[in-house]
């Protein structure tokens, strides 16, 4: 027996089709902003307003996610991926 487990950070409908977000933050890799090399680099350029400092730690906000692609391509910490 073969069991798939998986993360899923959101749904949402675009024209009446589902789409899966998995965008999904890993905690444990992110440094947070204070031992980020980057500073927050997640943060700064998601021009969407997606990833948010949230009492020090780093969130996503789901909703407002296109899934660019951006803040996995530029984490220094390799904290952010496709689930």
């Amino acid at each position: 027996m073969f069991i798939c487990t998986f993360r899923i950070s959101y749904i949402k409908q675009v024209y009446g089709v589902v789409i899966i977000m998995a965008i999904v933050i890993d905690q444990e890799k992110c440094g947070k902003i204070k031992n980020c090399p980057g500073e927050g680099l997640c943060i700064k350029l998601c021009e969407k307003g997606a990833i948010i400092e949230e009492n020090g730690d780093v969130v996503l906000v789901p909703e407002k996610c296109d899934e660019c692609d951006i803040c996995i391509q530029n984490c220094p910490n390799q904290a952010i991926s496709k689930a």
